[in-house]
């Protein structure tokens, strides 16, 4: 997750995830009994992806002095994410798919300082550039590496 390996053991409880020190990569456990149930890897993966992308968006808007907005998890197949600005009485709001979890933690993080950016400039203008440069540095490569492998994200498990 976010670029960790991690590997599987159904074991019949809840699925969890678990750090293993001196082995070589961390375990979700409780996927499964006996054979590993692809909805509870989605649904562990979407809970640790839920609390990462808060964790992001509270330090990016704090950055950008705003308010963090709730994040939602989404499984859309033509964008990563979507933020809707405070509007009319209207509560801000961003929209993140859980399968950023799957991608490299610093391309997850791209996506939730794009969206989060879109609550001070709702464009892609200059601005709106220069505060997701400001909260990542150059993003180009983030870009690149989604154009690349996005399709292997949604590839990877069924939708959930």
């Amino acid at each position: 997750m976010f670029g960790v390996p991690w590997g599987l053991r159904p074991d019949g409880r809840r699925p969890r995830l678990v750090d293993t020190p001196g082995e070589s990569h961390a375990w979700l456990a409780g996927c499964g009994a006996g054979a590993v149930d692809p909805q509870l890897v989605v649904r562990a993966i979407r809970r640790e992806a839920a609390d990462v992308f808060d964790e992001r968006a509270v330090i990016h808007c704090a950055a950008l002095d705003v308010t963090p907005p709730p994040i939602s998890l989404i499984d859309a197949r033509t964008r990563w994410g979507s933020c809707t600005p405070a509007h009319a009485g209207r509560p801000a709001s961003i929209r993140l798919s859980w399968r950023l979890a799957l991608a490299p933690f610093a391309v997850a993080d791209y996506v939730v300082a794009h969206e989060c950016a879109h609550l001070r400039e709702a464009n892609h203008g200059p601005r709106f550039w220069a505060h997701v440069h400001a909260l990542v540095g150059d993003e180009k490569r983030h870009r690149a590496w989604l154009r690349a492998n996005g399709a292997d994200l949604h590839a990877i498990l069924p939708k959930g």
